[in-house]
């Protein structure tokens, strides 16, 4: 018993300082119609298909969608359930005092300014051809596009243009990484905790469940 548990305790451990020591890793992806986005620690994370809905999950190549429940709910069950909330019964948000909704709300844009400031960003690239139906505009953007790159030849590994006025439809690809480290969100996760009227939110979650 003891050798199992000093094994947990490792294991423990070890997850804890791989998870402070990495990162968050975003990453957004479109290709061929296509688009996926994933949030990822180590390489293991949530993978989302905003194109058809799906949740999953990601490990390294390994990718795994969840089946949908959806397609299970009937016309007539959501009618039904449209029609059955009470009127007279108080939200969670509307018992709470007009200055904790107050401290909520700063607290909420505090956190996204905070999350959004320490967002590293990794790599990107995007590919795109636009179709013109005027051959001649096609050629001349072709050609102020030819002389930019000629003068910033590291922008096409960025942004890649292509003009067409051949093809049925413009097309584009292109992958967006960014990051954050794992000790950054714990931290902003803690001063989170501490900006929000706690114990505002758990009385009222109280008189929510009594009333």
């Amino acid at each position: 018993m003891t050798i199992v548990l000093i094994i947990v305790a490792l294991a423990v451990a070890v997850a804890a300082i791989l998870i402070v020591t990495t990162r968050l890793v975003l990453y957004a992806s479109h290709r061929e119609g296509d688009s996926t986005v994933s949030l990822t620690i180590i390489g293991c994370g949530l993978l989302y298909d905003p194109g058809q809905g799906r949740l999953g999950i990601v490990c390294g190549r390994f990718k795994c969608f969840f089946k949908s429940r959806s397609g299970k709910i009937t016309a007539g069950k959501t009618e039904k359930k449209k029609a059955g909330p009470k009127p007279a019964a108080k939200t969670w948000w509307k018992k709470l005092p007009l200055s904790s909704r107050v401290k909520i709300c700063k607290a909420a844009l505090l956190f996204a300014a905070r999350f959004l400031s320490r967002l590293h960003y990794d790599e990107g690239k995007l590919e795109t051809r636009p179709v013109f139906a005027d051959p001649a505009l096609a050629g001349m953007l072709y050609g102020f596009g030819q002389a930019f790159y000629g003068i910033f030849p590291g922008a096409r590994r960025t942004v890649n243009l292509v003009p067409d006025f051949g093809a049925e439809k413009s097309e584009w690809t292109g992958h967006l990484t960014l990051s954050i480290k794992n000790r950054q969100v714990i931290r902003i996760g803690y001063r989170l905790f501490g900006d929000l009227p706690i114990r505002k939110i758990v009385k009222s979650s109280i008189l929510r469940r009594g009333g």
